[in-house]
């Protein structure tokens, strides 16, 4: 909710790459082995980053989805959803939690955090505060998963260790933040003249780093 005019910086990116006649392969996997056979002067990975899991019990259930997957509509999501947002600081919890209300669901985010979103720029998040309670989105903060049961979540208090649970959810939404796809970059590594990882790829992060990066790595080529 109110994060469309973000797309404004992939169409303007990607209208910008046809008019400067630069080649794209689509639905081609980029192996080393492909990218080797194209002896390239320079490679730059932008492999992005992928959901991160974490490893407790249950965190592969049937109930469980990732935020991509609530965001592209593959799964069905149910009345009362808990968003586990971890360590996450920014707005992913709170922009997940929203959308979910906004279309019906009951939503409690839980985070390990003092306070959920700490890490969103003030203004932003006086807004977005404001709209998750008036919609009766619960937080509970200083909070940590130790294991999905199905509809029951066992918890602990990150300070004390005092163990609590949640009852009677029907989907559990992982939120936690990403982890850096950088498999190809490592395996490349040595093995072409020069390679560069930027974005996701380097470090889970925000749009303008990707973009700084990028426009670092171009100049620098």
């Amino acid at each position: 909710p109110r994060r469309e005019e973000f797309a404004e910086s992939t169409r303007y990116l990607t209208y910008q790459v046809g008019k400067l006649g630069i080649e794209v392969r689509l639905n081609t996997e980029a192996t080393p082995r492909l990218i080797q056979q194209l002896n390239p002067d320079a490679v730059v990975m932008a492999t992005g980053s992928t959901p991160h899991i974490p490893p407790i019990p249950g965190a592969d259930g049937p109930n469980v989805l990732t935020t991509w997957q609530v965001l592209r509509g593959e799964n069905t999501v149910g009345k009362r959803v808990v968003v586990m947002g971890g360590l996450e600081e920014h707005q992913a919890p709170l922009q997940l939690a929203e959308f979910l209300a906004d279309r019906g669901s009951q939503v409690e985010v839980v985070s390990e955090l003092m306070q959920v979103g700490q890490g969103i720029e003030p203004g932003t998040m006086h807004l977005l505060m404001k709209r998750i309670l008036e919609k009766d989105i619960k937080l509970t903060n200083l909070t940590a998963v130790k294991a999905i049961q199905g509809s029951r979540l066992l918890t602990y208090n990150v300070f004390t260790k005092k163990e609590g649970a949640i009852e009677g959810v029907d989907t559990v939404v992982l939120a936690l933040g990403n982890r850096a796809n950088d498999s190809l970059y490592r395996s490349l590594k040595g093995q072409v003249k020069e390679i560069y990882a930027i974005g996701d790829c380097l470090a889970p992060r925000r749009v303008l780093h990707a973009v700084l990066e990028g426009s670092r790595a171009g100049r620098y080529i």
